[in-house]
């Protein structure tokens, strides 16, 4: 649906890139696209932003994708630790994303993301605490220009992600994003 060439600058990261999921992952994983209409891929990680394995222990990293027209596509994705190292920062880690864009016409898109995670015993968390976040970014273009925006809401009341808890622990963000295709 985004052309390949599609270039954006967007003045502030949400909170769901980097506190919701990680930044970096370090391992393999095999996708395989079934027809154009759905695509699956699983994998194994070194763990949350870890290059080296340090807890003796891998991440299961899996994405489930469906493309059912060319009007809309969705897909589930997540990490899950597979346990390692009593007390380590990736014991009990997981982190579920539903994403996905609906183009409504041949000028305006509406792309979608909501996350879910939780992890047993985190660094300033207590134990077991969760979060959730969810964003829209609707994207209008017109020619070879882009203009997006992007709403985002992120809770996380035991400071699991964010080392900020209690009641009201939550926060929105708001962004634009300019961009151009070049060789459209």
């Amino acid at each position: 649906l985004m052309p390949a060439a599609w270039v954006a600058t967007e003045f502030f990261r949400g909170y769901l890139f980097g506190l919701a999921e990680p930044f970096t992952t370090t391992g393999v994983k095999a996708h395989y696209d079934i027809d154009g209409k759905a695509d699956i891929g699983v994998g194994f990680v070194n763990g949350w932003d870890n290059i080296i394995d340090d807890n003796g222990a891998k991440m299961l990293a899996f994405r489930l994708g469906t493309t059912p027209s060319d009007k809309f596509l969705a897909g589930i994705s997540g990490y899950v630790d597979l346990g390692g190292k009593d007390g380590h920062a990736d014991n009990g880690l997981m982190s579920f994303d539903l994403t996905g864009c609906l183009t409504a016409t041949d000028n305006f898109m509406l792309w979608f993301q909501g996350n879910y995670g939780k992890q047993k015993a985190a660094p300033g968390g207590g134990d077991d605490p969760s979060w959730f976040g969810f964003g829209v970014q609707p994207v209008v273009t017109m020619d070879d220009f882009a203009f997006g925006g992007r709403i985002e809401y992120f809770a996380d009341k035991e400071g699991a992600r964010t080392g900020i808890g209690g009641p009201d622990a939550s926060f929105l963000n708001i962004s634009l994003t300019p961009g151009y295709t070049f060789g459209g």
